[in-house]
């Protein structure tokens, strides 16, 4: 099944999840009015009846209300200007247009070892108003350019047309959907709606989840043709250790969590050194297969199929290491630490 076809069929379940929402609360609604209003129920009877009716009202106005007001969690961070780091702006602009997709509007340096984009939308996801891209320092810090433009580049791709509003709907109605099903909320729903909600949740998810591992490659397809095959391969293979690595240097460090005495003007270097230690001596267990709930394919596959491919960079990418982009760096770290500590 094709990455629009997928699209298509996971914006007709959720239609059909809005329509079974509808049917609940109608049939809601009747039970409640019947209790109040018809001389058939009383006492007991009607209290009853009005309360069984309620259970299945309340869990559909609460999925409606979090599908609509519901938004992405963010990424702590500071937001940096285009006067306060040229470079850095530049370089993002340059691969936006490469990757033919709308400049961020926001650029948002963290303290993680992590890149993200994110657009914030209104009606399920349907209408956009900001694009942010989130870019951690710990992975500029080990990044050459040319790799962290592979890393802007797929996450710029998640902007693309493969992923136009039907995605974005997908995701929102889905974050919706475990807000409401799986974390539950009020005593008596799981036995009465659960199971329903629940069936229908494996199933849109199985559909869901194929399509945004499919998201994942074509956002690596577009950054190898951007970036660079090598690039891109080498940025996705080093990854899932800079994460481990930032972990253990952060609470595997002799003074602790951020919070208790970490410098994060003088981390980053320190970091960089402690990648390389590992890099030398640390070898990941191999990923386990894919599972059908997974949002990503394992790590191998998706450089297997970057490798596949044979792209020199579509774009002109400065030498360097990465973090040679970002002015001030001490200064950002330590504005980032902050707005990571505000965030807890």
């Amino acid at each position: 099944m094709g990455l629009g076809i997928r699209a298509v069929v996971a914006a007709l379940l959720i239609a059909v999840f809005y329509v079974l929402l509808a049917a609940v609360t109608w049939f809601g609604v009747v039970m409640v009015h019947d209790a109040v209003s018809d001389h058939a129920y009383s006492g007991s009877r009607r209290v009853f009846a009005a309360c069984f009716g309620l259970l299945f009202v309340v869990p559909a106005v609460r999925v409606v209300v979090a599908a609509v007001r519901r938004r992405a969690p963010g990424y702590p961070g500071v937001e940096v200007t285009r006067d306060a780091q040229p470079e850095l702006w530049g370089f993002i602009e340059a691969l936006a247009a490469a990757c033919r997709v709308p400049t961020p509007t926001r650029i948002v340096v963290t303290g993680q070892a992590d890149a993200a984009a994110e657009s914030s939308a209104a009606l399920f996801g349907t209408v956009r108003r900001e694009r942010t891209v989130y870019l951690g320092l710990p992975l500029l810090a080990v990044l050459d350019t040319a790799q962290a433009a592979a890393v802007v580049c797929h996450e710029l791709g998640h902007h693309a047309r493969g992923e136009s509003r039907l995605s974005a709907l997908t995701y929102r109605s889905g974050d919706a959907l475990v807000a409401t099903v799986v974390s539950g909320g009020m005593r008596g729903i799981d036995t009465i709606t659960d199971a329903l909600f629940r069936a229908f949740a494996g199933l849109y998810f199985s559909v869901t989840f194929a399509l945004r591992r499919r998201q994942e490659l074509a956002a690596d397809a577009l950054a190898a043709r951007v970036a660079g095959t090598e690039a891109t391969a080498a940025a996705l293979e080093a990854l899932p250790l800079i994460g481990v690595s930032h972990v253990v240097y952060i609470f595997g460090n002799e003074s602790g969590p951020i919070d208790g005495g970490l410098d994060p003007a003088a981390d980053l270097p320190r970091f960089r050194d402690f990648y390389r230690i590992a890099l030398a001596e640390v070898t990941l267990a191999d990923e386990e297969p894919r599972r059908r709930f997974d949002s990503h394919p394992p790590i191998a596959e998706r450089v297997a199929a970057v490798r596949r491919t044979d792209n020199a960079p579509a774009v002109s990418i400065p030498s360097g290491p990465a973090l040679d982009l970002v002015r001030t760096p001490e200064t950002v770290a330590v504005a980032a630490a902050e707005a990571l500590r505000s965030a807890r």
